[in-house]
């Protein structure tokens, strides 16, 4: 059984204020659970919170170095990327053939990584890393 600090209807108000913040086209309250699932269970579990309307998420699976040591075990979002710096991500790549490296490159970006870390995410740290990312790729706040 998943752990539950908060209750799913709290959880899916606190997305649907989150998501519409950020969203160029605002959903509905019916649309967040179906939509965004990876989003409020990670609320629901106390993994993601959102101060001052930022997303801090607590990684489910810390990365760990080498040795066994805890490397990353929380991932901050930026939630915006200004037009020189997409200009600048998408450098030497092919958007008409390479889309899924650029959008690798894009939530690198927007949590302070590289693109190999983003192999070290277990499933469900990715999918939520991956779900909320997306939120920012056009445009953000």
């Amino acid at each position: 059984m998943k752990k539950q600090v908060i209750s799913e209807e709290i959880a899916v108000n606190e997305v649907l204020d989150f998501i519409n913040y950020y969203s160029k086209k605002p959903i509905q309250i019916d649309d967040v659970k179906e939509k965004h699932e990876a989003i409020v269970e990670a609320v629901v579990s106390g993994n993601l919170v959102f101060e001052d309307k930022k997303p801090i998420y607590t990684l489910v699976h810390p990365i760990k170095n080498d040795k066994g040591e805890v490397s990353r075990d929380k991932v901050e979002f930026k939630t915006r990327i200004k037009p020189t710096t997409k200009a600048d991500l998408a450098k030497g790549i092919d958007l008409q053939k390479d889309v899924a490296n650029y959008s690798l490159r894009i939530i690198a970006y927007i949590i302070g990584s590289t693109t190999k870390e983003l192999d070290l995410f277990e499933p469900i740290d990715y999918d939520v890393i991956s779900e909320i990312s997306t939120l920012f790729m056009n445009g953000g706040r």
